[in-house]
């Protein structure tokens, strides 16, 4: 039920959130390690983006047309797009220390392959990702050219049912892949040291 004007003000929440999100990876990383920095942002993000979701389930959540649900969808919004924005920085720094692990273990450096192998993952999920939403939006039955307050309410129960589990499904997956990673701060000094004493580049 958001109006444009409301809208047009998330979608610039969102990108004032990655610009502070970004900066706060640094000072984050050095407190407590970059994939436990990581999993933190995603499990914050994940939070931050479930809550109006489950709050209306839960029926806490204001009425559709009350100001305080722009607040709370755009303050969530806002909170998972800087935890996005700082683990996007930890995913690309920790790639970077694999870089080094695989040069250690095989006696090369593999960071094309291996950046390439980034993109194309994203690339994949970029179409993927509305590959999805069009799958759960058919599951759902939702109206092709809806109009905004005109959807039964029971198909958006329907679509909420399907989008929750799915998002935390990916979630969950992306959490437990990431806590797989096993190169610490310790490892990833030990790699450097070995580079350094062979004379490789670092």
């Amino acid at each position: 039920g958001f109006s444009q004007a409301q809208l047009v003000l998330m979608a610039t929440f969102g990108a004032a959130a990655g610009l502070i999100g970004a900066p706060l990876a640094a000072p984050l990383s050095r407190a407590i390690g970059k994939k436990e920095a990581a999993v933190l942002g995603y499990i914050l993000g994940a939070a931050a983006e479930l809550t109006p979701y489950f709050a209306r389930l839960a029926g806490v959540m204001p009425e559709t047309g009350d100001p305080r649900v722009f607040c709370i969808v755009a303050g969530c919004n806002f909170v998972t797009m800087t935890c996005w924005s700082m683990t996007g920085v930890f995913l690309t720094a920790l790639i970077a220390d694999v870089v080094e692990d695989n040069a250690v273990k095989i006696g090369k450096r593999t960071e094309g392959l291996l950046f390439a192998a980034d993109s194309l993952f994203k690339k994949i999920g970029s179409a993927g990702g509305p590959a999805l939403a069009g799958l759960i939006l058919a599951a759902a039955h939702f109206p092709v050219g809806a109009k905004k307050g005109q959807v039964d309410p029971a198909i958006l129960n329907s679509l909420v049912w399907l989008y929750i589990p799915t998002l935390i499904g990916i979630y969950v997956v992306s959490i437990s892949l990431m806590w797989a990673y096993n190169i610490d701060r310790k490892k990833h000094l030990d790699n450097l040291r070995i580079l350094a004493e062979r004379g490789e580049p670092i």
